[in-house]
């Protein structure tokens, strides 16, 4: 088992990383170390919350063809039965839009990290020329949108891959 201390610009707090996880990951501790850490909070009255280490890997490794983030390409049924029972035919789907030309685009699998660091609740919508799909990207990759990502995004995108809804 291990003990990490892990932080980022908000604040600090203490991972837990179980053997049987450890030696799956083979991840670095070094000191320093950006990762991309996903897992679940464990919060109890009488102690600091603590996060449970379910997977680990490099922030540089994202959006590497291997290890990419996979993108569904339908629609979990129940969001696809609450868009269909929205009283409003003409209702749009809010949220980040993204166009680029295949899922092995290179500026896609780069826009994949920026979409990692800025982590949140909008849902994102990536739009592929080459299959003529608009997909709805897995809840990982939602993020929290600000100007600096939307300036970030159009910059590696392009301006008119770019789009809000709000």
């Amino acid at each position: 088992m291990a003990y990490l201390g892990i932080e980022d610009l908000t604040g600090s707090m203490e991972a837990i990383v179980f053997p049987k996880v450890l030696s799956k990951l083979n991840i670095m501790t070094d000191v320093d170390r950006t990762l991309f850490i996903s897992g679940r909070i464990s919060f109890r009255e009488d102690e600091d919350p603590k996060l449970i280490v379910e997977d680990a890997r490099p922030l540089d490794d994202i959006g590497s063809v291997t290890q990419q983030a996979e993108v569904y390409d339908s629609i979990k049924k129940e969001q696809k039965a609450e868009l269909r029972n929205d009283s409003s035919k003409t209702a749009k789907r809010l949220g980040l839009y993204l166009k680029v030309s295949s899922k092995r685009d290179k500026v896609w699998i780069n826009a994949q990290k920026y979409l990692a660091v800025f982590d949140g609740d909008t849902p994102v919508y990536v739009y592929f020329t080459e299959d003529k799909k608009l997909t709805l990207a897995p809840r990982n990759m939602w993020v929290s949108v600000c100007d600096v990502l939307i300036r970030v995004l159009k910059e590696e995108l392009g301006e008119e891959n770019v789009a809000y809804l709000k």
